[in-house]
């Protein structure tokens, strides 16, 4: 599941930079404004700024949904959990530009869970989706 919203600079308050949601109350998912590092931010700090929640809660048919999804895929070999490398990738178009890959090739993470085509990556606390080509099971 995926909640977005769209945040408008509000100020500066020392070492934060406050954005809140223009459609605050009631509409939003947030129950108030978002305060982000200034040194996270590029100086001036950007008037919006997308913000995305992600989770994922497994179920007890997590497993077979996901050997579906492989198996469809043809890559029966990847499961929730599992380690992973990003490899370059043999699939480069719009959606898997080369520049963009670039900057994750080499890293490690796990799987968080399975889509069509690709997986969601945790690579040390940012969640990145990629096609399974770009993948490969580490040990």
């Amino acid at each position: 599941m995926i909640l977005s919203a769209t945040l408008k600079c509000d100020g500066e308050d020392g070492d934060d930079v406050l954005y809140v949601d223009p459609r605050f109350g009631g509409q939003s998912f947030l129950s108030g404004p978002v305060l982000v590092k200034k040194s996270a931010l590029p100086d001036p700090p950007p008037a919006l700024l997308r913000v995305e929640v992600w989770w994922h809660q497994p179920s007890a048919q997590q497993s077979d949904i996901e050997a579906e999804i492989n198996e469809a895929a043809g890559q029966a070999s990847f499961a929730s959990g599992d380690r992973v490398q990003v490899v370059k990738s043999r699939t480069s178009g719009v959606q898997n530009p080369p520049e963009w890959l670039k900057q994750h090739l080499g890293k490690t993470g796990h799987v968080l869970w399975l889509t069509p085509g690709g997986a969601n990556v945790d690579l040390d606390g940012e969640v990145v989706w990629f096609s399974f080509e770009e993948l490969e099971k580490t040990v």
